[in-house]
């Protein structure tokens, strides 16, 4: 007998269900949380940020940038695989968000 429960198309399609409802749930969040920073009202993306609580005067983060810069950059990150989701953006060239987003996870 194998371990674990064995696939079948209904738990196959609960799988694609689940996963395809928490996908457009986190693009979501990302468009949102990019149109916060940058509306424009409040000024520039690195200014809300900082306004929010975010550090601009330290160069600890990666790229010897402030805290908020770098959030804008990594926002920015994901908000482009948002824009490709949605159809707003086309990824011209293979590139490595899975890379460009490895500093985040603090090693998880």
């Amino acid at each position: 007998m194998s371990v674990g429960q064995q696939a079948t198309k209904a738990s196959m399609d609960q799988t694609l269900t689940a996963v395809s409802v928490q996908l457009r749930q986190v693009m979501s969040t990302i468009s949102a949380r990019w149109t916060f920073v940058n509306n424009g009202a409040a000024g520039t993306a690195v200014e809300v940020l900082t306004a929010i609580g975010y550090d601009n005067t330290n160069t600890d983060a990666p790229g010897g940038q402030s805290d908020a810069a770098y959030a804008e950059y990594v926002l920015n990150q994901l908000n482009t695989m948002a824009e490709i989701y949605y159809g707003q953006a086309t990824q011209p060239s293979a590139y490595d968000f899975d890379n460009a987003l490895a500093p985040m996870w603090a090693g998880l």
